[in-house]
């Protein structure tokens, strides 16, 4: 495939043996294409393309693409069909917002397989924070969450460092480019003296 890509098309990468990358191309206009993200994602780690390797297995990659929020429901849908399919998610730069944040959220409080979560550039605001947040508090497999450049303030902040306070299995927290003012680092940094 090219290294072009429009918005009207969505990326998914697969690592394979020997280190090589894959990528699938697919349209995202209308339901039916929804379906056909929705069936390579159910079907990735039973496809050539997404097949799962020893160096990596369980990783989903999609980066610069038109995922949004409805392509983190059909991710989540897959999920629950196969609840220990994917242990490290990255959606990188995909056009989520809070409703996305919201959605793997509430997959977090059941999930016991995922242990990485990038949604690294993205539109996650306070809200989608506050619900990520909400859902560490008993989530106790996700070891790294990264949120960095997204549009979390200091509410954001304030309820993911709440969280810290609680949560002892998450060991890597990425907040790095958003919105977070003095209130909110400090809220952080006292989360991180008793964590």
């Amino acid at each position: 495939p090219g290294s072009k890509q429009t918005a009207d098309e969505i990326s998914i990468r697969r690592t394979i043996g020997g280190g090589a990358t894959s990528w699938c191309y697919l349209p995202c206009c209308g339901t039916s294409g929804w379906a056909h993200i929705k069936a390579v994602i159910t079907n990735a780690t039973r496809s050539k393309v997404f097949r799962a390797t020893e160096n990596e297995p369980g990783l989903l990659v999609a980066e610069n693409c038109a995922f949004h929020d409805r392509g983190v429901e059909l991710l989540i849908e897959a999920m629950k069909e196969d609840p220990r399919a994917y242990t490290d998610i990255r959606l990188y730069n995909c056009i989520i917002g809070d409703l996305g944040a919201k959605a793997l959220a509430e997959a977090l409080r059941t999930n016991d397989a995922l242990t990485h979560l990038f949604l690294t550039g993205n539109n996650i605001g306070d809200d989608g924070a506050k619900a990520l947040a909400e859902a560490l508090k008993t989530n106790n497999t996700l070891t790294r969450l990264a949120l960095g450049a997204n549009q979390i303030g200091n509410d954001g902040a304030k309820a993911l460092a709440e969280a810290l306070q609680t949560n002892s299995a998450l060991t890597d927290l990425s907040l790095s480019g958003n919105q977070i003012g003095n209130d909110g680092a400090k809220a952080l940094a006292e989360a991180l003296q008793t964590n």
